[in-house]
């Protein structure tokens, strides 16, 4: 089911339920005599009038929430589908490659950093893809630190390299990470499965 249908739905529920219970209550109780049709068509007016109240009152801000998704879209696409790439180069190298491509993730942190990190009012979709992004961002990056301070003075190359044994920790992280980033390059992509 769609997610933007089930508001609907549930009114239709409720109302059918309230429907039913009425006809029930009139039939078996007191039947049709001495019934109110005024005060039952103004309540039912009264009821229709506040819905409308709230949807205008709250229109502006959806209307807000969908503009700033549609900005989001054409600034972070191109970037979004950089970091996308990079992380699915690192994933598909596979574990064993993992301590020369560590280096690749710390440049894709900082484009994903700048995406992340900015204060967005969008949809409730992109809203709950962005959260998950930051949670599998946050926890990828403290686990390629704690990789990063396993790493062993090279003296043949002048440099560092990583045990293979501390990658276990980094590539399931990172590939929950490369999930999600994947999730909100098909979002802004407007193949989205959350429409």
């Amino acid at each position: 089911m769609v997610k933007k249908d089930s508001d609907w739905l549930n009114a239709i529920v409720i109302s059918g339920v309230a429907i039913i219970a009425f006809l029930i209550g009139a039939l078996y109780g007191k039947e049709f005599y001495d019934l109110q049709w005024e005060t039952l068509l103004a309540g039912t007016f009264g009821l229709i009038g506040g819905w409308l109240a709230y949807r205008a009152a709250t229109y502006q801000q959806r209307v807000i929430e969908k503009s700033n998704s549609l900005a989001f879209k054409s600034k972070h696409r191109d970037s979004i589908a950089d970091i996308d790439d990079g992380l699915k180069r690192i994933v598909s190298s596979g574990e064993k490659r993992l301590p020369k491509s560590i280096g690749t993730f710390f440049s894709i942190e900082q484009k994903l950093t700048e995406i992340l990190s900015q204060p967005h009012i969008v949809e409730p979709a992109l809203t709950e893809i962005l959260a998950a992004c930051m949670r599998e961002f946050a926890n990828a990056k403290d686990i390629s630190k704690q990789f990063v301070g396993l790493a062993m003075p090279d003296d043949d190359r002048n440099g560092f390299h990583y045990p293979i044994s501390g990658t276990g920790i980094v590539y399931p992280s990172l590939i929950s990470l490369s999930n999600e980033v994947d999730k909100l390059r098909d979002y802004c992509s407007g193949y989205s499965i959350f429409s």
